[in-house]
């Protein structure tokens, strides 16, 4: 399969994997950590109108640009079936990065220099910031 070819695949197989998990997890939140351009976001409200979504993304000028020319203001007004995108500029891993309740599931986007963070390899992460409602 040529690169171009492989690089589509591994796009949908991602997207693939973001549309299901409204599916799998309990109803509540869902936490998008390392939210970029919005993406993921668009993804799920597309399919799953009625969800929470809450994002976090680090660097402000991004978000505004997303805001400006991908559409990610139009995420952040509810739909018509009540779901929405709240964004939240920081660090999605900080102990404040968290909702009331926690989040029936987490989709994370975040990486350095291309390669995972090293506190994402830490078990205990998100059980010790209450990010998961148990």
């Amino acid at each position: 399969m040529p690169s171009d070819q492989s690089s589509k695949m591994k796009k949908l197989i991602l997207q693939d994997e973001f549309a299901s998990l409204p599916a799998i997890v309990p109803q509540g939140p869902i936490a998008i950590l390392g939210l970029g351009g919005g993406t993921c976001a668009r993804l799920m409200l597309d399919l799953w109108p009625s969800l929470k979504l809450e994002g976090w993304e680090l660097d402000e000028i991004l978000i505004d640009k997303a805001r400006e020319y991908l559409g990610l203001a139009d995420l952040e007004k509810s739909t018509q079936n009540g779901g929405f995108l709240r964004v939240h500029i920081g660090d999605a891993l900080s102990p404040s990065a968290i909702v009331p309740g926690g989040f029936s599931g987490i989709v994370v986007d975040l990486f350095s220099s291309g390669k995972v963070l090293p506190q994402l390899q830490e078990v205990c992460l998100f059980f010790h910031h209450d990010f998961i409602s148990l």
